[in-house]
């Protein structure tokens, strides 16, 4: 009985395999909005592998082995089996730096590799306007701090609070969004 594997990598994962690894691009310079060069590209790399196999159960071993040494996660995974074939596809998320070692793993692994793609996508724009809107939003908070300690009555004092918790809520936000695209680009 033949395997069919597809692996879904995210950055990082179908027996077949799709993978995405988000990563720095080799020092490329992109123009920031004043017209500089000064920014680094930032590119999000996605690979999808189908491959064949004759032991499910070693390929699978190997895969999560390669899975663990290459620091990532399983994201998604479902098994179809049927007369003829078993399917098994895998999305998983594997840091950019080990996104080209793991792919040869799993390639090396395979008894065929029927369709492998490997496409990327520039992000470098997402990644200034999250990080320009944080600053904006952290010197804001500390405009409303200054105003805090100027506030003559109570009602001046709430209404501060309000904004600041608003401007905090939206700085966690903000700073989370930035850290799972720095995660797929680092």
């Amino acid at each position: 009985q033949t395997t069919n594997y597809s692996e879904d990598f995210t950055d990082g994962y179908d027996y077949e395999v799709e993978t995405t690894a988000p990563q720095l691009s080799k020092r490329s310079k992109v123009s920031n909005h004043s017209g500089s060069s000064n920014v680094e590209a930032k590119i999000r790399r996605t690979a999808y592998i189908n491959f064949q196999t004759q032991n499910t159960e070693k390929t699978k071993l190997l895969i999560d082995q390669c899975i663990v040494e290459c620091d990532g996660i399983v994201i998604n995974e479902d098994i179809n089996n049927n007369d003829r074939r078993t399917t098994h596809n895998l999305h998983v998320h594997i840091p950019a730096q080990h996104l080209d070692s793991f792919l040869l793993r799993i390639e090396a692994g395979a008894m065929k590799v029927d369709y492998k793609e490997i496409s990327q996508e520039d992000v470098t724009t997402q990644h200034i306007d999250l990080s320009t809107r944080l600053l904006n939003k952290q010197e804001l908070e500390k405009k409303y701090l200054q105003l805090l300690t100027k506030a003559n009555n109570i009602n001046e004092i709430l209404s501060i609070e309000r904004e600041l918790n608003q401007i905090r809520s939206d700085i966690e936000s903000t700073t989370q969004q930035l850290a799972y695209l720095n995660q797929q680009i680092d």
